[in-house]
């Protein structure tokens, strides 16, 4: 049985994506000179994980002031992109990781590329260091040990709260803090974080 499932699982990878994730190689296309950092916006299915875009823009800002680090964006092509970004990848799942793995440093919220953080990949032995915020959801259960994670341990945190909309859960009253697990969470609080691990 376990036999037949790795098999398939091997052939999902080799029909479903343009790059070995097992292999963790670097694609041509990203062989590059400029140091840059990834972010990423968007939970999909919890808005209670995200932050402002008007934060986002202010610590673009911020970055780009004290560093000379260009701002790629990553996450699903349809996400707008924010003001201050250098480049957006709207190449799909598999361009995101590989584009992740080569930054100097990742800042996101917990969704997919939380997780993807604690890779070790093959060609510098090592994962990307990230900045995470949580929101909805706690580092205890969610989160590395080896990234800078914020946690504001608000006393309705962590509420697991879902979007209505496309969340079939139990869970799915609105926010009643108006969402200040995430609001209070200055820029300049993810800059400091950001400064240890560059």
């Amino acid at each position: 049985m376990k036999k037949h499932l790795r098999q398939y699982m091997e052939k999902e990878i080799n029909i479903n994506s343009e790059y070995d994730l097992l292999l963790q190689s670097k694609p041509i296309c990203l062989e590059t000179s400029e140091d840059y950092i990834t972010i990423q916006t968007k939970a999909g299915w919890s808005r209670y994980k995200e932050w402002s875009s008007d934060q986002w823009e202010e610590l673009i800002k911020i970055i780009k002031q004290e560093t000379t680090l260009k701002v790629h964006q990553i996450g699903a092509a349809a996400e707008p992109v924010l003001e201050g970004v250098d480049f957006k990848v709207m190449s799909g799942f598999d361009d995101c990781i590989h584009h992740q793995c080569y930054a100097k440093a990742h800042v996101g919220i917990d969704s997919i590329f939380n997780h993807t953080t604690d890779v070790i990949w093959s060609h510098k032995a090592c994962k990307t260091p990230a900045v995470i915020m949580f929101g909805s959801t706690c580092p205890t259960g969610f989160g590395y040990e080896g990234n800078e994670n914020i946690f504001l341990d608000i006393s309705c945190q962590p509420c697991y709260k879902e979007n209505v909309e496309i969340v079939n859960a139990v869970n799915r009253t609105p926010c009643w803090k108006d969402h200040e697990c995430m609001k209070q969470i200055a820029p300049e609080m993810v800059w400091e974080r950001l400064k240890k691990i560059l």
